[in-house]
């Protein structure tokens, strides 16, 4: 039984990811078990000899002075941080002192730092625990999830120290990002442990030290010694992604982004051409392979999207810096995938549907706004890439603003109207369809076929908001390693606003981020209608038709095929109260009302419990209205009336 289902995971494997693609896995397995990679990247100590001085005049971030930068918010955290108050995902605070204890996860019972004595050498990795191992020893989720021990060093830390300096310049805050650089090399030799496991990681750490470095280069904190210090540090970890770029290519995704990111980043400051022109070359590749010509991008992820757009806007502007350019077909990639963020935005919240996976990353994290708030990356895309505003000024031009992108760099182009609304409109290569007009946004997720591999189970979903209420909503990740029902539930079309059909998902899960069964999907469009259809990998038919009514929209699904049992869920808002009567559900802000047919099919309404994750590692319960009907139903009819 379980020699079939392997044969059979490696089949759906080879059909959707290729041939090139798992025998490049397993040759990389191989190179981990017998011990390649640690050939590779040997274990050493850090030198401490210059690797030559940071380049002059490349720094895109605005002066640390008298420029309206920072905030009193941004002083506040920074006095946290130096109190020893760490965030994790932009969220949960936790004491873990300054600089912080690298090695801490918050959410594995014991603690991944090691004993002193390992501190000196390579260990192996003993079971259930991380000790100081070459990286290529170390699992994903040997100490739990690995993200907890990640986190503190992304240094994420740097950017509210830079905007309070900003606003109130306080040596401290430049000691202290010298003080965390010192003591992170101290405690991680090159390739030894868990922060040299993945080089999306390096390459995040990379871009928060550079953008540190150039807004503090001027203080007097920032000696020639240290500059030296950094410089090998970036020289290091350029080196490590550059040995291994292979892996972050094959997964289609972020990684290589980030990594191709870090190399452009490290090639301009240590002036090293080649890892400037590589890392630019990777760019225009991806920005052609993964950003789609919609817009949409290969993760299917709100979050990744947004973080893509930081890298590629971050990358863009460092270029420019040093005289160089992405490619005009690169950069217009770049814009559209701002047009597609800018389509999904809520425009009196800045956020946009949970769409998608979602580990918490906020690379460019540069206003008071918060982690939900997407209008600072739509307005830098918008500036970088047409020299214009797309939306009105406000408090998201600050991204813009440290990244030289302000009205005078921009030549004080006008803004971008509104995107057009009361009409469908198709991002087909990506799979959505996406209404606004008279404070709606609505999203269906349709589609057509999938290019990369699918991120959750949300075919057919539907995504309302009505004056930046976001009325029926996706479940968001919650983590990537967690004890069931969770670690299946959010990825789940139990956790989507569709129908579930005999309690199984549409696309059976062939590992942790891999689903096989990929359907092939059918959409069709008018101004007022949206259709579209796929069928599972059982042959269970579903067809949704979404049309803009005069009070709000009606959502009919036809449903076919062979199934005992189908389950209709719509997940609410869960700051309203909500009276369900019979087949109708009803709140202060809107009502839906369901129809079965035929009419006599037996069906049950109620009110039930669900879960939403609006950022890592946390989950927090909401109404959810389910509609469950038997094998006779054909045709289930929403009417979603909205109070105006």
């Amino acid at each position: 039984m379980n020699r079939g289902r392997g044969w059979w995971r490696v089949y759906q494997a080879v059909r959707y990811q290729g041939v090139r693609w798992l025998l490049f896995r397993a040759v990389y397995a191989a190179k981990r078990r017998t011990g390649w990679f640690r050939f590779r990247f040997p274990i050493a100590a850090w030198q401490h000899e210059p690797a030559g001085r940071i380049r002059e005049g490349l720094s895109p971030v605005a002066g640390p002075r008298g420029d309206g930068l920072g905030s009193p918010q941004a002083v506040c955290r920074a006095e946290r941080i130096l109190a020893g108050r760490q965030l994790w995902f932009s969220r949960h605070e936790f004491e873990v002192g300054f600089p912080p204890d690298w090695f801490y996860n918050p959410w594995d019972a014991a603690s991944v730092s090691p004993p002193a004595a390992a501190m000196r050498e390579a260990a192996v990795a003993s079971t259930g625990h991380v000790e100081r191992a070459h990286w290529s020893q170390i699992g994903d989720f040997a100490a739990g999830d690995i993200k907890g021990v990640w986190e503190q060093s992304r240094f994420g830390f740097v950017y509210p120290l830079v905007r309070a300096f900003a606003h109130a310049p306080d040596a401290r805050y430049v000691e202290a990002f010298w003080e965390a650089l010192e003591d992170w090399q101290e405690k991680n030799p090159p390739h030894c442990g868990v922060h040299w496991k993945c080089g999306q990681e390096i390459a995040l750490r990379m871009i928060a030290w550079t953008f540190g470095f150039l807004a503090f280069r001027a203080h007097p904190a920032t000696t020639c010694r240290r500059e030296a210090l950094l410089a090998e540090m970036l020289d290091v970890s350029a080196r490590r992604i550059e040995g291994n770029l292979g892996y972050a290519l094959s997964q289609k995704n972020n990684h290589g982004v980030s990594e191709a990111t870090g190399l452009l980043t490290a090639g301009h400051l240590l002036s090293r051409p080649a890892w400037a022109a590589r890392g630019r070359r990777l760019l225009e590749t991806l920005a052609e392979e993964l950003i789609y010509a919609d817009g949409s991008f290969s993760q299917h992820s709100a979050n990744y999207h947004r973080l893509m757009l930081h890298l590629y806007v971050w990358a863009i502007r460092l270029d420019q810096a040093a005289g160089q350019t992405l490619s005009v077909e690169a950069v217009d990639r770049v814009r559209r995938a701002g047009v597609w963020l800018r389509t999904l935005l809520c425009p009196e919240t800045g956020q946009v549907p949970n769409l998608g996976g979602n580990d918490g990353a906020h690379l460019l994290d540069l206003t008071d706004l918060g982690y939900g708030d997407f209008r600072p990356t739509v307005q830098a895309v918008g500036l970088v890439t047409e020299n214009r505003r797309w939306l009105p000024p406000g408090p998201w031009d600050e991204l813009a603003d440290w990244l030289g992108l302000s009205d005078d760099a921009s030549g004080g182009g006008e803004r971008v109207p509104e995107p057009a609304g009361g009409s469908w409109q198709e991002f087909a290569d990506g799979g959505y369809a996406v209404w606004r007009a008279d404070s709606l946004v609505a999203m269906l997720r349709c589609p057509r076929r999938f290019r990369h591999r699918p991120s959750q189970q949300d075919l057919l979903h539907f995504d309302l908001w009505h004056q930046g209420r976001n009325l029926l909503r996706d479940a968001g990740a919650y983590s990537y390693h967690c004890e069931e029902p969770w670690a299946g539930y959010f990825a789940s079309s139990a956790a989507h606003n569709t129908i579930r059909f005999d309690d199984r998902d549409p696309m059976p899960r062939i590992s942790r981020f891999l689903y096989g069964g990929w359907p092939t999907g059918e959409v069709d469009l008018t101004d007022t209608v949206v259709t579209a259809r796929f069928r599972d990998h059982r042959g269970v038919d579903h067809r949704r038709r979404v049309e803009r009514t005069a009070g709000g929209f009606v959502v009919s699904d036809e449903i076919g095929g062979d199934f005992r049992e189908a389950v209709l869920r719509w997940r609410l808002d869960p700051d309203q109260a909500y009276d369900v009567a019979g087949a109708s559900c009803r709140s202060p802000r809107f009502t839906l009302a369901v129809a079965v047919q035929p009419p006599e099919t037996a069906a049950t309404f109620r009110l039930a419990e669900g879960w939403e994750s609006l950022y890592y590692q946390e989950k927090t319960p909401l109404p959810v209205f389910e509609v469950r009907v038997g094998a006779g139903c054909r045709r289930l009819i929403t009417e979603i009336a909205v109070a105006r």
